[in-house]
């Protein structure tokens, strides 16, 4: 678990607690730690300069390397990779090889929070400011999905027993996404675009036509 400011910190199930010291913080939290695929803990965080990801061994060994500004969370992906959110708007990949490949948002001031690994292989995140819960493949495509309730601020989120996504929100709320009863965003092709606007466009035509025959009918 993470520990009061520079620390990592071991439970036993009996509640002894054994705190690491994680060097090159600055004093600053730490924000999420995930079991990665190699057998070591990983964790990043800081709320500012330096920024931190880093590793720790189960006998307590850190490792730990300067990081992109402003990770928010992180977790283990079904790639064997480590996913972290970065508040400048920027998904990471970080392979525990210390490979590292970024996918930027489309809204860079949307502010990725919590960050988790779905029940159907790909990773999911929350979007503070942009009030969506979004969807990032292990290829790096993302696909957005706006919250109903404006004004909730998704933070944190986790993949549930039920196979349904939880997010929290502002305001004391719990939110439940189901990731296999999404809308499918399909681009409508050309043919259908012009069909949609022709259809808009005689029904204007209808609706102004018959408001200017009411019209004459009043005159008269």
């Amino acid at each position: 678990m993470i520990g009061s400011v520079d620390n990592i910190c071991r439970v036993t199930t009996s509640g002894v607690v054994t705190a690491f010291p994680v060097a090159g913080t600055g004093f600053l939290p730490l924000a999420s730690i995930t079991p990665g695929s190699d057998g070591n803990l990983w964790f990043a965080g800081g709320v500012g300069p330096p920024y931190l990801l880093g590793k720790i061994s189960p006998a307590g060994v850190t490792t730990s390397f300067p990081a992109p500004p402003a990770p928010e969370g992180i977790t283990a992906g079904p790639d064997g990779s480590l996913w972290i959110p970065l508040q400048l708007g920027v998904i990471t990949r970080l392979t525990t090889s210390g490979s590292r490949t970024d996918f930027p948002l489309p809204n860079n001031n949307a502010l990725p929070s919590g960050i988790t690994s779905g029940p159907d292989g790909n990773l999911w995140f929350t979007e503070y400011v942009g009030n969506k819960i979004a969807r990032i493949t292990t290829a790096g495509v993302i696909t957005e999905y706006a919250v109903p309730t404006s004004g909730s601020y998704p933070f944190g989120i986790t993949t549930g027993p039920d196979g349904n996504l939880w997010f929290t929100e502002i305001g004391s709320r719990i939110g439940r996404l189901n990731p296999n009863a999404l809308p499918a965003p399909v681009p409508l092709p050309a043919s259908i675009l012009f069909t949609v606007l022709g259809v808009m466009l005689a029904a204007l035509f209808s609706f102004f036509s018959a408001r200017r025959a009411a019209s004459k009918v009043r005159q008269a």
